[in-house]
């Protein structure tokens, strides 16, 4: 929501609310990779696993930095940062969707249910 408020909005103190939303959500993302290394990783693999993490972020953010500033040549930095945000909303939201809601039933019918209305 940060991104894309930043992209969208014109006024410098909306701008400044959005970055912070974004300064927020930075550590709050990196605690929970923090917290899945700790808690999934055996004790022995942990230097390796935190070493890779880190190297994986830092490639990451090159990469991106590249592949923005090559396409920034050609639009806008604001259009830029109103369709990254607005794609990882969607991402996020098809993840949930997805992945962490239960699948959707039918539903029994009333005669074939487990508790009968007895009369």
């Amino acid at each position: 929501m940060g991104l894309s408020g930043i992209g969208m909005t014109p006024y410098d103190v909306l701008i400044t609310g959005f970055t912070m939303v974004v300064g927020a959500g930075m550590p709050i993302a990196s605690l929970s990779r923090v917290f899945m290394l700790q808690d999934n990783v055996p004790d022995t693999m942990k230097g390796r696993g935190f070493s890779f993490s880190a190297m994986l972020l830092y490639f990451s953010n090159t990469v991106s930095l590249l592949v923005f500033g090559f396409l920034s040549r050609f639009f806008s930095v604001s259009f830029l940062f109103e369709i990254s945000g607005l794609s990882i909303m969607i991402i996020v939201g098809i993840y949930v969707l997805l992945v962490k809601l239960p699948p959707l039933s039918r539903r029994q019918p009333i005669s074939s249910a487990k508790y009968p209305i007895e009369r």
